[in-house]
């Protein structure tokens, strides 16, 4: 934690404004790894207002999806709005041509079906996302993605 706060201050003293919401993503990311949902929604807060203000494009698809779950996760938001939120996530991602963002997005969005009983949902999208993908199979969002739509049957 301490190196991703370092990091980020260091960024911001620079002022990168390009590179703003990739450090504050990342950093978001090593708090919500441990627990610190807090720190993480005002990173994550943060990097949505510089993609606002800047349209700074890179990272925004992650930037949505992962502000998205942690508003759910701290319950700000109830899940139809998570949906929404990580739909237009996905959308953006799809947009930008970020395979890897989008494949994030839905895997996220079946998660979130899957946990609402919508399992036939969730192992529609994960195999219209999957068999879309030509390449990148060895990777973690693909391997987590295929696993999760394993357990789907």
């Amino acid at each position: 934690l301490k190196l991703a706060e370092e990091g980020l201050g260091k960024q911001r003293q620079f002022g990168l404004v390009s590179l703003q919401s990739y450090f504050e993503v990342i950093t978001a990311m090593v708090h919500l790894q441990v627990g610190n949902y807090a720190r993480a929604l005002e990173l994550l807060d943060e990097a949505v207002d510089v993609h606002a203000k800047t349209g700074a494009g890179f990272m925004h698809p992650e930037t949505l999806r992962l502000h998205a779950e942690t508003l759910l996760a701290t319950q700000q938001i109830d899940m139809p709005q998570a949906i929404a939120r990580i739909e237009v996530a996905m959308g953006l991602a799809r947009q930008q041509g970020a395979l890897a963002l989008e494949w994030r997005a839905a895997s996220a969005l079946a998660r979130l079906h899957i946990s609402t009983g919508q399992h036939d949902l969730a192992r529609e999208l994960l195999q219209t996302h999957f068999s879309a993908s030509s390449e990148g199979f060895e990777s973690p969002d693909l391997v987590e993605g295929k696993q999760l739509l394993n357990t789907l049957g």
